[in-house]
Parts: C-alpha cells; sequence; structure tokens
C-alpha cells in the first residue's frame, strides 16, 4: 500500500496526474480528460475499482506518492484521521459533538481516550501529546447506538490547539490531516465540518451518511476526489466550494441529489470530471445548481 502521509502540499498546476492500474507498477493512461490551467488526467482501465492508486509527478521528474483511494467504507465501520505531526503540532486537541460514547485511540500505543456526550449540538474534545513527531492514524471507535457530529465552525478540521483554528499554529494542525475515513455514525449535517484543511488529500465517506452540510469540504484544495453515497440525498451550500485541487466527484446515486444553493460546488475546477451512473446522464445535467454541462465532462460509468 502506498503510505497517504508522504503527500506533500503542493500547487496542482505543479502536477501531472496518472492512474496506476495492474500490477501497481505500470502507468497505462487509457485516454485523456479536457486538460484545463491546473492538470491534465490519465484515466485508467481500473479506475473505478477498489484500492486503485494514484501518485503524482513533480515538474522536475521525482516521484512521490499521494495514496491509495479505497472507494468502499471500512469494514469495522470506524472513523479514522490519517495525520502527519510536526514538532510544533504534538499536541493536538480532537474535537467533535456526540451523543453517546467513543473510544479514541491515537495510534501511538499509548492508552486510548474513552470520550462521552450527550447531545450533537456541544463539542466534546480529547487532547493528546506525541512524544515525537511522525505519522499517525487516530480511530475513533463509536459504542453501539452512539453518533458523532463532526466540527462546528470553530472546530474546523477535528484538529485544533487550544488557541483555536483562528491561531497560525492552529492552521498547523489543521494542515497535520492529510487522509480522512467517515465511518458509520457521523453525522454531516453539523456546518464547516472539516473546511479549510489545506492538505486533506482523500476522504472515504460510509454510506450512511444522509446530508453533507454547508460548507463542509470548502476550501479543502488538495483533495484529490470525493465519492457521493448513494445515501446521500442532499448537499448544502459551499459543501464542495474552492477545492482546487479536485480531479473528479463520483455519483453514486441514480437519483441526483439535491443541492441546496447554486454554490455547492463553486470554483469547481474546469477540468474536473463529473461521474455519473449509467443512464442517468440527462437528470443529472438536467437538476438545478449543478454544474454547467456546456463547461464540465459528464461521463456515465
Amino acid at each position: 500500500m502506498v503510505d497517504i502521509l508522504q503527500s506533500k502540499v503542493i500547487r496542482p498546476d505543479k502536477l501531472t496526474w496518472y492512474m496506476l492500474v495492474g500490477d501497481k507498477t505500470d502507468i497505462k493512461p487509457a485516454g485523456e480528460f479536457p486538460a484545463g490551467s491546473g492538470h491534465t488526467i490519465a484515466n485508467g482501465s481500473r479506475f473505478f475499482e477498489n484500492k486503485t492508486e494514484i501518485r503524482y509527478e513533480y515538474n522536475d521528474g521525482s516521484w512521490n506518492p499521494v495514496g491509495q483511494v479505497d472507494l468502499t467504507p471500512p469494514a469495522d465501520g470506524k472513523t479514522r484521521l490519517y495525520c502527519n505531526f510536526e514538532d510544533l503540532c504534538l499536541s493536538p486537541v480532537v474535537g467533535f459533538a456526540l451523543d453517546g460514547e467513543c473510544i479514541v485511540d491515537w495510534g501511538d500505543s499509548t492508552t486510548p481516550t474513552p470520550m462521552a456526550g450527550t447531545s450533537l449540538a456541544a463539542i466534546k474534545t480529547a487532547t493528546h501529546t506525541y512524544s515525537e513527531p511522525g505519522k499517525y492514524v487516530i480511530t475513533v471507535s463509536l459504542s453501539e447506538g452512539s453518533e458523532i457530529g463532526l466540527g462546528g465552525t470553530n472546530y474546523g478540521s477535528m484538529l485544533i490547539t487550544p488557541g483555536g483554528v483562528k491561531t497560525p499554529l492552529g492552521q498547523g494542525y489543521r494542515n497535520s490531516l492529510h487522509k480522512l475515513v467517515i465511518g458509520s455514525g457521523v453525522n454531516l449535517n453539523i456546518s464547516s465540518s472539516i473546511r479549510n484543511s489545506y492538505s486533506l488529500v482523500h476522504v472515504e465517506l460510509s454510506d450512511d451518511i444522509d446530508n453533507i452540510s454547508d460548507a463542509t469540504f470548502f476550501g479543502c484544495m488538495s483533495l484529490v476526489s470525493i465519492v457521493i453515497p448513494e445515501s446521500v440525498s442532499t448537499i448544502g451550500g459551499s459543501a464542495l466550494a474552492n477545492l482546487h485541487g479536485l480531479t473528479f466527484v463520483k455519483f453514486v446515486s441514480e437519483e441526483p441529489p439535491t443541492l441546496s444553493a447554486s454554490n455547492a460546488f463553486e470554483a469547481l475546477p474546469r477540468d474536473c470530471v463529473i461521474y455519473v451512473p449509467e443512464g442517468t446522464l440527462e437528470d443529472y445535467t438536467s437538476a438545478t445548481n449543478y454544474p454547467d454541462d456546456s463547461v464540465y465532462t459528464y461521463v456515465e460509468y
């Protein structure tokens, strides 16, 4: 498996994107999508199969892996934060609304932290200090019947400092998050859940999420792609806006989710491809507030 945490924040116009297929050592582009000013995309024959890997190439020719794209939710349904903590950011605070109980495993063989809450209207936090910089996977395990509400305006990426996300150091913590697996029992109806997580490259959504609220992924400029599960019925304003590195959006539902505002996909890169189920092209391109099909490429799969 390619290590997601080897990724770096880099402007999309400095990347050339490829799809690895077959034995994952060959680059086998099957065709090129319309190129924009940012990057070009080469499509491999296994584009939508699980465990297909993407990696990128700097303009100087040196390779650096972005990570593995797994288009199915994890089998255990847990929420995971893949982080790379540097010297000045070794004491993260994980914050989310909690109705019930959960355990936070910090990924460094220390004692996990239990958490409890009674309402999705109140933020609960857990603090941890790592002994050294490095790559860690924080795992949140929910008790049966419990529910998490991600973030809120003041808890932008779930990773903050006691001083808050608006401080320079707070943004450093926010930039520690490289991959987010949103598991079962997570509610994305709280606005601004993960916004402005500039280093977030990959997101995987559980298939029991029903809504993606306003500004949930706003400003996650390194996000490569996103798959909208069949369960999602509504996407809020600016929920997927200002994603300057986005290469594709894949919708699973045959019925287009309702976009509650015209800016749901605001500032979408012109070469971002929108995938929709076979036989639904007209439904999606004619749906209210969806990107203009005279500007963006829609592909049935």
